[in-house]
């Protein structure tokens, strides 16, 4: 895709010249104070056509000083160079622009009609139809090189004479392979959905014009409302919650949640006592399999749980000093330490006695927590997201809504390639709006098994007529 906009006819021989074998679609925009001419190369007769436009420099107008600066002139030649360029994307011919346009006129059905939503009953099928017989072959703007023309003709000639839709006669006694009609209905139906958009634009641009129209609620601008809260000097910085009936202490962003454990349930020593036929055994489940408590001068475990008790106390005495490693495994993955307080108050003092110490044997750590809790809280933001289904873009968070919207109509653009507060919702889509070629097969199909039988039906009432007579 090639735009040419330069001053000197000879650039754009070099241009063309450099082009012409490579590239698919080549405006040209030509202006001379307040006379414009934007020419577009796209297909082999505009191909062949476009040399024919260029001329030496000698032969070039060259307009008085005074009337060179007309930029409302370049503006409106750089828009009907853009018009060009959706046009070749949509493959639209400006001819077919124009018979579409009066077909919508005749019509009170398409007359307020953009291709937002699909016609009801047999509408759409129809008009696809008026499209491929009445301008496609009529006005000649696609070639007949599969379908004989001359037979074709006569079939739609004697349809309407019969009163027939003239597709369904072409569609059954004119071809013997059905599908070769596919291409062209297909190319219908495009053209149908590609015009509808051109009026779905203009309808949009015409309500935005109008103040009709507000920017899409698909993206939402959220302050956060905040309060200058008035900082009251906190004996312990962070947060005691309450997770399951039981207390803990939390500094977020500097220390993790820690337990607020209650003294007196503090085990002396890790895991369980079990009682196994009377008997009192000691595990600690995954690190210490079940050990036999047994009293000196006894050959089995005690029954006594006082002794029971000293007995394993020995034994994990014995551990940490034969064994520091586990015994540190152990207290660290085992409640050996006891369990968090289910009293409010005295979740407070443990962590008041856990925070001085804190301070005495880590002071660094308590200074940067007290400059934690010192900052101002942060400020309200706007948000901006785009919405589209169920699916959620976020685009950013800004300090400003101006900021937010500028950000928001960007990505609006870029992601839909229309300015903000255009309805993509109502957006006509082919496949949901126009009925593809096998649809249309079936209706046929169906059209002619009536046909069928009402000519049935037709014959046996003219034999009973001629019995009665």
């Amino acid at each position: 895709m090639v735009f040419c906009a330069v001053d000197s006819i000879n650039t754009r021989q070099s241009i063309w010249r450099a082009v012409e074998d490579k590239v698919n679609c080549f405006v040209d925009g030509r202006m001379s104070a307040e006379t414009l001419r934007v020419l577009t190369a796209c297909d082999s007769k505009s191909r062949k056509h476009y040399p024919s436009t260029l001329f030496s420099a000698e032969e070039a107008y060259i307009g008085p000083c005074t009337a060179k600066t007309t930029i409302y002139c370049a503006n409106i030649a750089a828009g009907l160079m853009i018009a060009q360029f959706t046009k070749y994307l949509r493959q639209l011919p400006e001819r077919v622009v124009d018979a579409l346009g009066k077909m919508w006129q005749r019509s009170p059905v398409l007359c307020e009609y953009i291709g937002t939503r699909r016609l009801s009953g047999n509408l759409p099928f129809r008009v696809i139809e008026d499209v491929v017989i009445g301008i496609m072959f009529r006005e000649k703007f696609s070639r007949l090189h599969k379908i004989p023309k001359a037979g074709f003709n006569r079939i739609v000639e004697n349809a309407k004479m019969r009163g027939i839709d003239p597709f369904y006669a072409v569609y059954r006694n004119l071809l013997t392979d059905k599908d070769q009609l596919r291409p062209y209905w297909e190319k219908g139906r495009r053209w149908l959905n590609a015009y509808c958009l051109l009026l779905w634009e203009a309808q949009n641009k015409r309500l935005l014009a109008e103040g009709k129209r507000k920017p899409a609620t698909g993206v939402t601008f959220t302050p956060r409302k905040f309060t200058t809260p008035k900082h009251k000097k906190r004996k312990i910085p962070g947060t005691i919650y309450l997770n399951q009936g039981r207390y803990y202490w939390i500094v977020s962003g500097k220390m993790k949640a820690r337990p607020l454990i209650d003294p007196r349930t503090k085990r002396k020593v890790p895991g369980n006592f079990i009682l196994d036929g009377g008997r009192y055994y000691w595990w600690v489940p995954g690190w210490l399999k079940r050990q036999r408590l047994v009293r000196k001068g006894e050959e089995y475990s005690t029954k006594n749980r006082a002794a029971a008790e000293k007995i394993a106390c020995k034994s994990w005495k014995q551990i940490k000093k034969d064994n520091p490693r586990l015994a540190n495994k152990i207290l660290k993955h085992t409640r050996s330490r006891g369990l968090a307080t289910k009293d409010k108050t005295f979740a407070k003092k443990i962590a008041a006695r856990l925070w001085r110490q804190i301070k005495k044997k880590r002071p660094e750590l308590a200074a940067e927590i007290l400059k934690e809790q010192s900052r101002p809280k942060r400020k309200g933001y706007w948000r901006a997201q785009i919405v589209a289904g169920r699916k959620h873009r976020h685009i950013g968070n800004f300090k400003t809504r101006a900021e937010a919207e500028a950000a928001y109509a960007e990505e609006f653009e870029r992601i839909w390639g229309y300015p903000v507060g255009y309805s993509m919702r109502s957006i006509p889509k082919l496949d949901k709006v126009w009925p593809a070629w096998e649809e249309e097969k079936v209706r046929l199909d169906r059209m002619s098994v009536l046909l069928l039988k009402t000519r049935k039906a037709l014959s046996t009432r003219s034999s009973f007529s001629l019995l009665s007579i």
